[in-house]
């Protein structure tokens, strides 16, 4: 995979609440066959140290991203938030489906950022690579979202894929045995990048 460039998308100024929404770029995001469904604004997302505001998702909803003309994403990461407290959203948050490619909470990152812009989850996948467009779509509670969509090209195999290498999301969030978000300074086992350990 070769990345010639990183945009990212978000809410931006002059942007209505619509089916399908323009960025500054020329790409476009729309709600797929439900034209009834609206994109529109969240909370912000920092993003190293900058504010971005959020889109959020028609909840379950299929979004279609179409490129501007002449770019091909190879890749898509997504930094979100679960737009309900914690106590409120029962169902396990997911992108469920990006480029094709379904995902469970078994195969992807479970989101545990709760109304939590300043905290998101970072999730990235791969994209074939073949289509200047790319679908999502995420399973549970709604999602507020901004995504950085590499630009490149990926060489090789029939189906022009090859050898492509996501790292793993990273976080900096602290959660317990039980899958709940606490403090850094929390006492006890707790879990952090995947990785559990005894924080004195």
């Amino acid at each position: 995979v070769t990345i010639d460039e990183e945009v990212f998308y978000y809410w931006e100024d002059g942007m209505t609440k619509a089916n399908s929404v323009t960025f500054t770029d020329g790409a476009t995001a729309t709600i797929t066959g439900n034209s009834s469904k609206d994109i529109s604004s969240g909370k912000d997302i920092t993003i190293d140290g900058k504010a971005y505001t959020s889109l959020k998702v028609s909840n379950g909803a299929e979004n279609t991203f179409v490129a501007p003309a002449g770019k091909t994403p190879v890749q898509v990461t997504f930094y979100s938030y679960v737009n309900k407290a914690e106590e409120e959203a029962s169902a396990t948050n997911i992108w469920a489906a990006v480029g094709g490619t379904t995902y469970t909470a078994e195969t992807t990152t479970v989101l545990k950022s709760f109304l939590d812009g300043a905290n998101p989850d970072v999730v990235t996948f791969p994209l074939a690579g073949n289509s200047n467009s790319f679908t999502y779509k995420n399973s549970g509670t709604q999602l507020c979202y901004v995504m950085k969509v590499a630009y490149g090209s990926v060489t090789g195999g029939s189906t022009g894929i090859t050898n492509i290498t996501v790292a793993a999301p990273q976080t900096t969030a602290t959660y317990n045995l039980q899958g709940q978000r606490v403090p850094d300074n929390y006492r006890g086992i707790v879990i952090r990048n995947g990785k559990k350990f005894f924080n004195r």
